[in-house]
């Protein structure tokens, strides 16, 4: 099997894994808000503020939406991460098979 001699990315493969990145950036940034978002909601009712019936079930449909965003972020961020193996897999073949940009 030939070596894959380590290189320094060509800049085609730079732009692709800055998009990559970029992505997993973006899926992150959504669990992140929506964590700071629950606790600022978690604040209030730690402090046992006033707290109305609505209030609950806006709690309870925010939740809903958290779970759902949640999912999605975290499939956007495995497909980020798979999209990464590819690529990695990619420069090793370009680079066995003597390919250049």
């Amino acid at each position: 099997m030939t070596e894959v001699k380590e290189e320094m990315l060509y800049i085609d493969e730079r732009i692709v894994l800055k998009d990559i990145v970029n992505d997993l950036v973006l899926a992150v940034d959504i669990i992140q808000r929506l964590s700071k978002q629950l606790s600022y909601r978690v604040d209030n009712i730690q402090r046992l503020d006033a707290i109305s019936l609505d209030e609950v079930e806006s709690i309870r449909d925010y939740l809903d939406s958290i779970l759902r965003l949640s999912v999605e972020s975290v499939d956007d961020f495995q497909q980020g991460a798979d999209h990464l193996s590819d690529l990695v897999v990619a420069i090793k073949d370009n680079r066995k098979s003597g390919g250049g940009a």
